[in-house]
């Protein structure tokens, strides 16, 4: 997953809390561990985000549908690789 987030030219711009924050012009992903969960999602996933600042982000599905912060669509699973 990070290898591919860099081949497409993504730069690791915050850790905090176990998540890695990336970023390409205005599109970000965020990596979750379990723990950051607190809607009781249960495996490591992966949040798409759009926008400059928190105030006006839109959060995306794994088809790049826009969809709410806190939908289960929102929250996609990082399956593992092995």
């Amino acid at each position: 997953m990070i290898r591919d987030l860099k081949s497409m030219g993504f730069k690791n711009v915050h850790e905090g809390d176990g998540a890695q924050y990336w970023a390409l012009k205005t599109w970000k992903v965020r990596l979750d561990p379990i723990h950051l969960s607190k809607n009781g999602f249960k495996q490591p996933h992966m949040h798409i985000m759009r926008g400059r600042n928190s105030n006006n982000r839109s959060f995306y599905d794994t088809y790049l549908n826009q969809v709410s912060k806190e939908s289960k669509a929102a929250h996609i699973v990082i399956q593992d690789a092995n």
